[in-house]
């Protein structure tokens, strides 16, 4: 029992942590558009989560609080054994998907598997058990909002530093 709650410990730590947006500018937030007034389509990181959609100036912080916090909760609950102790396989990937303005979710795709079907099935069914979400906030002018969810089992030293999404595996 006391290793299945340290596991717990460790995998809420590790896994995926919230935090504050990357700042992208002196201001802390990735600017509505570009020099050209074009939307700005750079990813801004939340923890484990790149939202890869335009914000248009929107706080996204809150909002994806609750959607990691709904996909956490179903994500746990379907991590294989063979990820816990005492084999503890260890995995990264990524996933993408859009959420539109009412919440649900759309083109979801597996960009970056682990190499273990086990694994991968586990994160896409935290996500796909988390929908509908709250819908986006009413102050959002886009048609969407797309995000990539990175997960880690056993993250090994380095790899929360860097990104599921761009490992190429």
């Amino acid at each position: 029992m006391k290793i299945v709650v340290i596991l717990a410990a460790a995998l809420l730590l590790a896994i995926i942590a919230i935090g504050q947006p990357t700042p992208q500018n002196g201001e802390g937030r990735a600017p509505a558009a570009n020099a050209a007034g074009q939307p700005n389509t750079s990813a801004k990181t939340l923890g484990n989560i790149e939202v890869l959609s335009d914000t248009y100036g929107v706080d996204f912080g809150p909002y994806l609080s609750k959607v990691l916090a709904a996909v956490r909760r179903n994500w746990y609950v379907l991590i294989p054994e063979k990820a816990r102790a005492p084999e503890m396989a260890y995995g990264k990937l990524a996933i993408e998907f859009a959420i539109l303005p009412d919440g649900k979710v759309a083109a979801m795709k597996l960009v970056a598997p682990s190499g273990d079907v086990a694994l991968d099935r586990a994160a896409w069914g935290g996500i796909a058990n988390s929908v509908p979400f709250e819908p986006l906030p009413a102050q959002y002018a886009g048609p969407f909002l797309s995000l990539r969810f990175n997960f880690y089992y056993n993250p090994k030293k380095g790899d929360l530093n860097s990104s599921a999404g761009h490992t190429g595996n």
